[in-house]
């Protein structure tokens, strides 16, 4: 190894503790957002594993009593992969709200969500929408 240069583990590493500490950001931002919304969509990677996205939207709210409160931004922020390992509206179902539990993310303060067109995402009887 070069002088000066890390190593692959280590630089991996470090993208891991940034990637966290980012989206614990963000989702310090969607809980003092209070309300917040999702989109799901999946697809397979080179291992033809089944990946899913999460994307979060909310709204942020200045925070600061100077700033004028019509100044809200709206957020969406992608908050990573999930691989699946069923890939039934039953799987997916429960997939996702163990990641929002896992996130801290109430299930109860979600008031949108925004599927692909998979019919698992999307079926009335035995989709995620359900």
């Amino acid at each position: 190894m070069k002088k000066g240069r890390i190593g692959k583990d280590i630089q991996n590493e470090l993208i891991q503790l940034l990637s966290n500490e980012i989206k614990q950001k963000i989702l310090a931002s969607a809980c003092a957002a209070k309300y917040f919304s999702i989109i799901l969509d999946c697809i397979p990677d080179a291992g033809h594993i089944e990946q899913m996205t999460i994307i979060i939207q909310f709204v942020d709210r200045p925070t600061s009593e100077t700033e004028n409160e019509t100044e809200s931004v709206f957020i969406k922020e992608h908050l990573g992969f999930v691989s699946l390992t069923e890939t039934t509206g039953a799987g997916m179902t429960e997939t996702i709200l163990h990641q929002l539990e896992e996130m801290s993310l109430p299930i109860e303060n979600l008031c949108g969500q925004g599927y692909d067109n998979g019919s698992n995402m999307k079926g009335k009887e035995n989709g995620v929408q359900q």
